[in-house]
């Protein structure tokens, strides 16, 4: 019976793991779009103003 609880901790404990990892991801992804979002922002409104006056002269 204890081989069972154990063989049953095991699974639990990978389950575990394999969500820390998957939150761990997700943290550094949202973290690098955060830091990218400005960046991009400016460079649309660059280009935004470009066209505007390419196609408006």
């Amino acid at each position: 019976m204890n081989t069972l609880i154990l063989l049953h901790a095991r699974r639990g404990q990978g389950l575990v793991e394999y969500a820390m990892i998957i939150a761990l991801i997700a943290i550094v992804c949202i973290a690098a779009m955060t830091s990218v979002s400005g960046v991009m922002g400016g460079n649309w409104q660059k280009i935004t103003t470009q066209l505007g006056i390419a196609f408006n002269p």
